[in-house]
């Protein structure tokens, strides 16, 4: 799905691509080609404001 609801609307996820380590320098000795678990393609996310009251999502397949 691309879409949630959040409080009666429906909103869009977002999209890109998520490291989870980067290279640290030219010289890095694990190059990314070589761990490609260390990184999401095209990952979906949603951001929401913080709210101190309860927080209920629908939609998600």
């Amino acid at each position: 799905t691309d879409s949630v609801v959040y409080k009666e609307q429906c909103l869009s996820l977002k999209q890109e691509n998520f490291a989870f380590l980067d290279a640290l320098s030219e010289f890095d000795p694990l190059p990314d080609s070589s761990f490609p678990h260390l990184s999401i393609s095209n990952l979906k996310y949603l951001e929401l404001p913080i709210h101190s009251e309860r927080m209920e999502i629908t939609g998600l397949v």
